[in-house]
């Protein structure tokens, strides 16, 4: 995905700054966003906590892409604001920080401000479907 978003931004080397510049943020928000919402899916009902850490790796691949200054003329980490709810929700369920996150919900600048109780709660549930399932 990201070498074909590469080879695209190359072949659209010739256009004006503005123009590459905006459809690297699109395609960067867009990836971002299925990500998130892929993994929030009520069609999904199940997830293992291998697939969440493959996604987690997906996720910093995509990352150190944003992070590179894949066109000229974005601001320092713009990029990966993009990412930011995706990486926060991940670092939340893979870290296993719940005493940090009910410690901090509803404040801001908490370490899982971008987290929302709602989205917490549906990936739990989805791995503790995911682990009914297979320990039957």
């Amino acid at each position: 995905m990201l070498s074909y978003l590469s080879g695209v931004l190359t072949s659209l080397e010739q256009l004006p700054t503005r123009a590459r510049v905006a459809a690297v943020r699109a395609a960067t928000n867009r990836i971002a966003t299925r990500l998130r919402n892929l993994l929030l899916d009520p069609a999904v009902r199940q997830i293992s906590s291998g697939a969440l850490y493959q996604l987690d790796l997906d996720v910093i691949q995509c990352e150190q892409f944003a992070a590179g200054e894949p066109v000229p003329g974005l601001k320092e980490g713009e990029l990966l604001e993009h990412f930011a709810s995706l990486r926060q929700l991940l670092d939340l369920i893979t870290g296993w920080d719940w005493s940090s996150y009910l410690h901090d919900v509803g404040i801001e600048g908490g370490k899982y401000a971008l987290v929302t109780p709602r989205d917490a709660a549906t990936l739990l549930e989805k791995l503790k479907e995911a682990e009914q399932k297979s320990s039957v």
